[in-house]
């Protein structure tokens, strides 16, 4: 029966944490292959901020060359098609991570620029004029894209509910799994005590990985 509960709990918390991960991944910022790694609607500094949009959402299509951009991009926006033209600069290592773009979006060219989301993640695509969305339509959009718009703090804090929850979940099932088998209590303690700690690391390295690109 303990070992049932056991696995029951495990394969559970599994299941959960396989659903966060892939959805850590879909709001990452990339993949390699495309020219623009994401979008940010706004300027940073402004009162409401960049709306952030992985890379990951959009769908991209090489150019055939010779053309003024290598690829093309789209993603729909409050029911209207955003469409970024994009190529990167790759002439000297001085300007290597710049490039050029074009935004299109309903029936008006939107000017844009290449930058950095993170001191690590370059090749995000900003409009700095928010293509006259009112605040509701980028409220929304920061809704619809939560992930990808969550402040720093809160992705340490996922990092560190992250490690507690899964080092609760591995003492509980290993604990749930060996006592019922030993006469010596301080020997099941002792297995509870090192694969708890295992997986209290190995969950912290994991959960800085799986992240690393949503925070500086």
């Amino acid at each position: 029966m303990h070992r049932k509960i056991a696995l029951v709990l495990s394969t559970l918390y599994l299941a959960i944490a396989g659903i966060v991960v892939i959805a850590l991944l879909q709001a990452s910022p990339g993949p390699s292959e495309q020219d623009i790694y994401g979008i940010g609607i706004g300027t940073p500094s402004s009162s409401q901020g960049s709306t952030y949009i992985s890379g990951r959402r959009l769908d991209c299509v090489p150019l055939q060359q010779p053309a003024s951009f290598t690829s093309q991009c789209s993603i729909p926006i409050s029911g209207k098609q955003l469409t970024i033209f994009a190529r990167h600069n790759t002439e000297t290592k001085l300007n290597h991570f710049d490039g050029i773009c074009q935004a299109l979006y309903d029936g008006q060219n939107w000017p844009c620029t290449f930058g950095w989301r993170h001191a690590h993640t370059p090749w995000f695509v900003y409009l700095d004029r928010p293509l006259s969305l009112p605040v509701a339509e980028l409220d929304a959009l920061q809704q619809q894209f939560w992930i990808e718009n969550l402040p720093e703090t809160a992705i340490f804090q996922l990092i560190q509910v992250t490690t507690i929850v899964s080092t609760s979940v591995a003492a509980g099932a290993t604990l749930l799994w060996f006592w019922p088998m030993r006469r010596n209590k301080m020997m099941a303690l002792s297995i509870v005590c090192i694969i708890s700690l295992f997986t209290c690391i190995g969950s912290s390295i994991t959960a800085l990985l799986i992240s690393g690109s949503l925070w500086d």
